[in-house]
């Protein structure tokens, strides 16, 4: 194709243009900004010789305006067709998606169940394990610049040494701000109509969710704190309502809490259903991963402690990408339909039910004595544990006998000291 045949494809996350190439129409591709889509299968429309009003992908008629075909998601303007299933096309009695005139399938409106395949379809692997990678990197830097406040202030610098606490709290926070944009990222995506697009949140914005945020994560810890027996309801509390905070600052850009319980409340069933699906998912992708990092490192453990953490990191980020991903779709779904869950409960408790046991049995494993023979790591700190305690308990009796052998010296040198000086005895009147 020659210069004068250009023709440009935008990359939907950053805009950026990449050149129309017959070896690359229908296949995967990866964008310098990290973002995988998908190469229009032909030139885009606006390049190529097209009946108006007809979408050149499907057939189908457009409006005169029209940006998007909402029956096969082609953009006219980019030539990237849409995939997921937030076209939603006629569907059949049946429930299955319809053939247009051309025979071309069209993506069927997204259902409960699907709702529920969600972590198990994408990228959603591939986002949890670069997460993983960038929080490794940015666990080392976090653990440098502690360890480097720690001995400045040890040393007596400690103006210095809150120049670095400082720093220190600023990198906790701007990891914080990533995680946030890439979970929002992640709804925004899940939550697509395919007809609205999203403007990017400013660095206002971001702070804002940061801080909110991090202050909702910190009140289990601050209850704990004064009064213990609220640790337990704050921590629900706070697992309940992040989610859905954290879905609106995508969705609807606002992190009022009236709104967040009012949302909460409106779409409590299917809500409730997909935290009971999504924490035993959690749960099992983190066991899995503390249980594969503490293989791989009690096999090298110099040489692969970072990638064991690196395993564990990752699993429990594809969980957390995996939950906003399900956030997303059911925002989508309540707006497609007011009561998703009508004709459709019965099939998703079986989804939910068997999370819940998968669950319950890692939960019951990984809290039994049988975990230290499970995992090599956790038998290995848990023996470090008992001779920290056996090391404790010694030092203790030794300082316990220390004192009685202190008290017995000193009545014996009282002892002593009253013989050789019996006038210390009487009475001076």
């Amino acid at each position: 194709m020659g210069k004068a045949d250009f023709v440009q494809v935008l990359c939907p996350q950053c805009k950026h243009e990449y050149e129309f190439k017959d070896s690359l129409a229908g296949k995967s591709v990866r964008c310098k900004c990290g973002n995988v889509f998908t190469f229009p299968s032909q030139p885009p429309a606006s390049h190529q010789p097209s009946v108006p009003g007809v979408c050149p992908s499907c057939g189908a008629t457009l409006a005169a305006d029209a940006v998007l075909c909402v029956n096969c998601g082609l953009n006219l303007r980019t030539g990237l067709q849409i995939t997921s299933a937030s076209i939603a096309p006629p569907l059949s009695a049946a429930g299955s998606a319809t053939r247009n005139s051309r025979g071309t399938r069209s993506v069927p409106a997204l259902t409960l169940i699907g709702l529920f395949r969600i972590p198990f379809t994408g990228d959603l692997p591939a986002e949890g394990l670069m997460q993983g990678l960038y929080l490794t990197l940015w666990s080392v830097v976090l653990l440098v610049l502690l360890f480097l406040t720690l001995v400045v202030l040890a040393a007596g610098a400690p103006m210095f040494g809150l120049v670095l606490a400082a720093a220190t709290l600023a990198a906790a926070l701007a990891v914080l701000g990533w995680l946030m944009r890439r979970y929002i990222g992640v709804v925004e995506q899940y939550a697509s109509d395919g007809l609205t697009a999203m403007t990017d949140l400013s660095i206002r914005e971001t702070v804002g969710i940061v801080l909110v945020i991090a202050l909702i994560i910190a009140g289990p810890i601050v209850a704990g704190m004064f009064f213990s027996p609220l640790l337990i309801p704050a921590m629900l509390l706070a697992g309940l309502y992040v989610p859905m905070a954290v879905s609106l600052a995508a969705v609807e850009r606002t992190l009022n809490p009236l709104t967040v319980v009012k949302r909460i409340v409106e779409m409590f069933p299917g809500y409730i259903l997909v935290i009971l699906y999504v924490v035993p998912l959690q749960l099992a992708a983190e066991i899995v991963g503390d249980l594969l990092g503490g293989l791989l490192m009690s096999v090298l453990p110099r040489v692969a402690i970072v990638a064991g953490w690196l395993i564990a990191v990752s699993l429990a980020q594809y969980g957390v990408v995996a939950q906003y991903a399900m956030m997303g779709g059911l925002l989508r779904l309540y707006r497609q339909q007011a009561s998703p869950l009508r004709g459709q409960f019965l099939p998703t408790l079986k989804w939910v039910g068997t999370a819940c046991v998968l669950g319950s049995v890692l939960l019951t494993v990984r809290l039994s004595p049988a975990w230290e023979y499970i995992n090599p790591m956790a038998r290995e700190l848990a023996q470090q544990q008992r001779t920290k305690q056996a090391a404790l308990a010694d030092e203790q009796a030794r300082r316990d006998r220390q004192s009685q052998l202190t008290a017995a010296a000193k009545a014996q040198f009282e002892q002593e000291w009253n013989g050789f000086h019996p006038a210390a005895e009487q009475d001076p009147t």
